[in-house]
């Protein structure tokens, strides 16, 4: 979940207030609970060995439930965030829930790792970053050769309006352009696919013709109303958006490989992984 990565000044109901708010919704939301779902699996078929050995850096952490989901899947996890109330926020809830995050407070255009992680996560975070081509370049320097990255970042500039701007998004990202970008900084792609094409048509109807933000808390109001409708899009992901490639949606979601041999700790050998 993205955090607060060199943020641009945001107006009043910034980034940081808005995820301390929705933390308690965020476990079975529909969008945060099936994005989770996705980057597990993709982390399941893209590295091999055990997973305790798997070492994943949740860039952009936030609140901490992706963090804590792959501590529970049994990943060796590391976490940091640009807000340090946020890295304080996400290593309560671990400690809560009885696990050690040890989250710590890093701007994505300053990370200090090399070849140290078979695994960089970072959803919904590009976006929030001045300078996208350093904060990849600096996550190809941290992960070990053959080692994934994993990001989720707002599709279809054409769609920039008004809640971009209050929440601090310098852009959003056409497909061609995300390729390019993420290539020219020497990955391979593993795949690159547009996924909640539902939240389009909503976006677009509300920022392009109403010339108005959606109200985003309806989608966590607990009345019987909107809990019905958040389990029915959760079923709509889980059963469409996370098993086939939409042709638009407003979220891109890439998955790309450092080049070079991954190393799996069962057999102690190197290998490529295919995807």
């Amino acid at each position: 979940m993205a955090g607060a990565q060199s943020m641009p000044h945001l107006a009043d109901g910034s980034l940081v207030d808005h995820l301390i708010m929705v933390d308690e919704f965020e476990a079975r939301d529909f969008r945060w609970k099936n994005l989770r779902l996705l980057v597990k699996e993709h982390l399941d078929r893209s590295l091999n060995g055990e997973k305790s050995s798997i070492k994943i850096l949740d860039l952009g952490c936030g609140t901490g439930h992706l963090a804590l989901d792959l501590i529970r899947e049994g990943y060796h996890v590391s976490a940091a965030d640009l807000s340090k109330e946020l890295v304080d926020f996400a290593n309560r809830k671990a400690q809560e829930a009885g696990f050690e995050l040890n989250a710590v407070q890093m701007d994505i255009q300053e990370l200090l790792y090399r070849d140290a992680f078979d695994a960089v996560v970072c959803l919904d975070v590009l976006e929030h970053v001045g300078d996208d081509r350093l904060a990849l370049a600096n996550i190809y320097q941290a992960l070990r050769s053959g080692g994934i990255m994993i990001c989720a970042v707002p599709a279809l500039s054409a769609l920039y309006g008004k809640r971009d701007e209050r929440i601090g998004h310098y852009r959003r990202y056409d497909r061609e352009i995300l390729l390019q970008l993420i290539k020219s900084m020497g990955f391979s792609i593993c795949t690159i696919r547009y996924w909640n094409s539902l939240g389009l048509f909503t976006v677009a109807i509300f920022e392009k013709i109403l010339h108005r933000e959606v109200y985003e808390k309806n989608r966590y109001s607990q009345s019987y109303l909107n809990r019905s409708l958040n389990a029915l899009l959760d079923r709509w992901f889980g059963l469409v958006e996370n098993r086939i490639h939409p042709p638009l949606g407003l979220t891109l979601i890439a998955v790309v490989r450092k080049p070079g041999h991954s190393h799996d700790q069962r057999t102690g050998q190197y290998q490529i992984r295919h995807q």
